[in-house]
């Protein structure tokens, strides 16, 4: 499968200071946690998170559903977007 945009919904931000905030996301998908863990994965999703943003994902929904939350990494304008699960 592939990344979905519109599954990816922000629904809170905190400022950290002048221009400088995190954002929390939720996002559902058909994919397993290996796919999203993917460099590259939520390359479609580049403008709109940033390094240091949360995700919390529920995935593998036509499977054995599960939860994981993530950090992202990196979201450069150029290379893969990447994400690491917090534990």
């Amino acid at each position: 499968m592939a990344f979905k945009s519109r599954a990816l919904q922000r629904y809170h931000e905190t400022h950290k200071g002048h221009n400088d905030h995190t954002c929390w996301f939720h996002y559902t998908t058909d994919d397993v946690k290996a796919e999203i863990l993917t460099a590259g994965y939520f390359n479609d999703g580049r403008s709109t998170v940033r390094k240091g943003d949360i995700i919390e994902a529920a995935i593998d929904l036509d499977g054995t559903p599960q939860f994981a939350r993530l950090i992202v990494t990196a979201a450069d304008i150029s290379g893969d977007v990447t994400v690491a699960e917090l534990v």
